[in-house]
């Protein structure tokens, strides 16, 4: 079930076995070319988005707290930071974002928020986020905008 005010329709589908790192051909991407760190605690999401993204080919670290959050963004090359509006005002909103982007090892760290609501969105691009993805999230959508930030 998801979790309140996010939705998730990438078809259903889940993560296998497989790595989210690993794209559909079993080839790995090399690390922080196109590492994408999602922020997000909803089990449903992170499966749906990190298969999606590694089916593409962009490897997915995924931080299901603050803590690790900013420990990934300290200590790994992350090309962008995808997340929910909802789960970043719970843990601190603009404040966890400042965090994010004085820890990152990348001069800009291009953060991308989904969400339905125009008044998390405008709050979102107030704090400085890059881009948002309309929920629910589609596929398609998804890639389309981390494309434009990694490729």
């Amino acid at each position: 079930m998801d979790s309140p005010g996010t939705s998730v329709d990438l078809g259903g589908r889940f993560l296998s076995s497989r790595p989210a790192s690993a794209a559909s051909d079993g080839n790995v991407t090399p690390a922080g070319a196109s590492t994408v760190l999602l922020i997000e605690d909803d089990p449903a999401i992170i499966n749906s988005v990190a298969q999606r993204l590694g089916e593409a080919g962009y490897p997915a670290l995924i931080a299901m707290d603050g803590d690790e959050a900013r420990a990934l963004v300290a200590k790994r090359s992350v090309a962008v930071v995808l997340f929910s509006w909802r789960f970043i005002a719970q843990l601190g909103g603009g404040d966890m974002l400042h965090d994010l982007r004085q820890r990152s090892v990348l001069r800009h760290l291009p953060m991308i928020v989904f969400s339905a609501n125009q008044a998390e969105l405008m709050e979102a691009t107030q704090r400085g986020v890059a881009d948002y993805i309309p929920n629910p999230l589609r596929g398609e959508d998804l890639l389309q905008v981390v494309e434009e930030y990694v490729g």
